[in-house]
This record gives C-alpha cells, sequence and structure tokens, in this order.
C-alpha cells in the first residue's frame, strides 16, 4: 500500500523533540477548547513519563487520559512500511499508569483559566477514560487489536506526523479532540 506521501526524515529533531512537538500541539488545542469553555474545563501535562501524556476535564465534567505519539512512516528495503507490533504497544503505551488514584502534573490550567505549574500539582482522577493520540496506526494486527481493545473509539489519528508542514494534521487534530470530548 502506497502512502500519498513521501516521508521525509527531520534529522535535525530527536524521539524526544518529536514526542515534545506533538505535545505542544495537544497543549494548544486544550488551551482553545478551554478558552472556548464548551469543550474543555480543565486539563494538565503529566510530569512523569510512566503516566499518560495528559489529563483533562471535558466541559461535561468527565475526565480523560491522553497518550501522545507522533509516529512516522518508516520504509522498509523490499518496500512497504515498518509496524510496530504488540510488545512495542505493550511496552510504550498500553505499560503507562492508565488507574493511579493520583497523577502528579505540570502546568494544570484550572476552570477559571488560572495557571499552576511552579511547583508540583497532583490530580485525582475519577473514573478517567483513555485516548490515544497518534499520527500513524502503523501497528501490525495483534497491535492494533490491542489499541482498539483498551481505546475503543478514542483514537485520534492526524495521518502526518506534526513536523510535516502544511498537510492539514493541525485540523485532523482539532476535530479529533472535539470528537472524543463532545460525544455522549
Amino acid at each position: 500500500m502506497a502512502y500519498p506521501f513521501t516521508p521525509r526524515r527531520d534529522s535535525k529533531m530527536s524521539r524526544q523533540e518529536k514526542g515534545d512537538d506533538l505535545e505542544r500541539s495537544v497543549l494548544m488545542v486544550l488551551e482553545a477548547f478551554k478558552t472556548d469553555g464548551h469543550i474543555v474545563a480543565e486539563y494538565a501535562l503529566a510530569k512523569k513519563s510512566s503516566y499518560p501524556d495528559f489529563w483533562v476535564k471535558d466541559s461535561k465534567g468527565r475526565e480523560w487520559l491522553l497518550e501522545c505519539k507522533n509516529r512516522e512512516p518508516h520504509g522498509l528495503k523490499q518496500g512497504g512500511i515498518w509496524m510496530e507490533n504488540l510488545r512495542w504497544v505493550q511496552k510504550n503505551i498500553l505499560s503507562k499508569d492508565w488507574s493511579n488514584a493520583q497523577y502528579q502534573v505540570r502546568r494544570s490550567h484550572d476552570e477559571r483559566g488560572r495557571r499552576h505549574g511552579s511547583g508540583t500539582t497532583y490530580v485525582n482522577p475519577d473514573h478517567p477514560r483513555p485516548a490515544l493520540v497518534t499520527t500513524l496506526l502503523t501497528y501490525d494486527y495483534d497491535a492494533l487489536s490491542a489499541l482498539r481493545d483498551f481505546f475503543g473509539d478514542n483514537i485520534v489519528q492526524t495521518i502526518y506526523p506534526s513536523w510535516y508542514a502544511g498537510s492539514g494534521w493541525v485540523l485532523e487534530l482539532v476535530s479529533g479532540l472535539r470528537k472524543i470530548f463532545t460525544q455522549p
């Protein structure tokens, strides 16, 4: 299966920088949704890598834990693209602490728009729903099945990595997060 774009590697960005890039993008969308007031009431960025990346309380009072994966296609010499397997998904996504009673966060924003982040802040989520924000669903059958079993329909796919300029991925991110936070 050919993709409608030619993947390019941005050798100037490390894996960490690429992950941070998607997190910054999600932060901007959450801030816009919070400012609007009809979609997001509060949000915070996790402080530990063992946690999902974000805690969010939507305007309906539901809580969410979001994990972001800024994937890019890796071509294979024999054709096609590399697909992550179940072991990778378990290690890098499903092994996050999805059921902790308390999460240490940074850059917390409350319902009145006040930013908290100078010290350690904690949130105590009440039955949070998991969600995945990923650029590509480049996962093999078993891995994708495990993701669908865990996240259900709460997967936002932007198709292009966040550093692909002009690809429309921002609109896909906004639309996907809006759909998740406003669903019944």
